[in-house]
């Protein structure tokens, strides 16, 4: 699982590199050797690279616009780990997934301090009688480097699983 944390903060930093000139294979390889043996092997195409990666990945993805956390993407993982309707919570404020509480709170002001958070662990109340410790990690993504929160509208990339 680091290794896919470790992959996720790059991930910014290799799609914005040529697609053509690059080895993505070999790329993703270092970071997450193992995990998708054999997806990329002889493809460039980094839009159904990139979409196959974020929809097909067993970790929970979404994608925020900043500074409003409007959810602009959000795969399947992510919704499932929820128990929400994908479809239904793209384009709302992420506040229909985390309400605001303290902790978010602090989540989120690390978040715009050090312009990343890895797991952060959360226990999640689905209801009174389940709770469940959710890994929660975000990363602000700008153009050719991660970057911590500035004027800039960058968009923030959270992932989440169950804590194992």
């Amino acid at each position: 699982m680091a290794d896919l944390c470790r992959f996720i903060l790059k991930l910014e930093v290799i799609l914005n590199m040529e697609w053509k000139s690059l080895n993505l294979s070999r790329s993703i390889s270092f970071f997450m050797p193992g995990l998708i043996p054999g997806v990329f092997s002889g493809r460039n195409d980094g839009c159904a690279i990139f979409r196959e990666l974020f929809f097909k990945n067993p970790v929970g993805m979404c994608v925020l616009t900043h500074p409003d956390f409007e959810i602009k993407l959000v795969n399947e993982s992510f919704s499932e780990l929820f128990s929400l309707d994908r479809e239904k919570i793209s384009g709302e404020l992420f506040a229909v997934v985390w309400k605001k509480c303290p902790i978010r709170d602090d989540f989120f002001t690390a978040l715009r301090k050090d312009g990343s958070v890895l797991d952060f662990v959360v226990l999640w109340e689905f209801s009174e009688s389940l709770k469940k410790e959710i890994v929660i990690s975000a990363v602000f993504l700008g153009k050719g480097e991660l970057k911590s929160s500035s004027s800039e509208n960058n968009d923030i990339l959270i992932t989440a699983r169950l804590k194992i």
